[in-house]
């Protein structure tokens, strides 16, 4: 319900998984939820790496990311630390959890 509320207020979400698949589906089910609401900014359900430089943008989306691209990114320390706290992070998979003290997360 937090989630649901967060995509109404327009916050930016970013989803993380090694599932392609799960997070397509996650992304698309949250979008149907917001009916007859309709998300009019940035959706990217599985976000090519050549494009992460969007995740610093200030504007709302719900993207979601691979594991490894996160991985990627946290070792080539890409993302400002405002980039990473303007955003709520949700990892997708059960092992999974933040790679920064400063990530905010919810496990589903």
């Amino acid at each position: 319900m937090r989630l649901l509320t967060a995509i109404l207020l327009e916050k930016s979400i970013v989803f993380v998984s090694s599932d392609a698949a799960k997070l397509t589906s996650v992304i698309l089910g949250f979008k149907s939820l917001m009916k007859p609401f309709d998300w009019s900014y940035t959706l990217a359900p599985n976000l090519p790496a050549a494009m992460q430089g969007i995740l610093e943008s200030p504007i709302p989306m719900l993207v979601g990311i691979s594991r490894e691209l996160l991985h990627s990114i946290r070792e080539e320390d890409s993302l400002d630390q405002d980039s990473i706290d303007s955003k709520t992070w949700v990892f997708l998979d059960k092992d999974e959890g933040p790679l920064s003290n400063n990530l905010s997360y919810q496990n589903l």
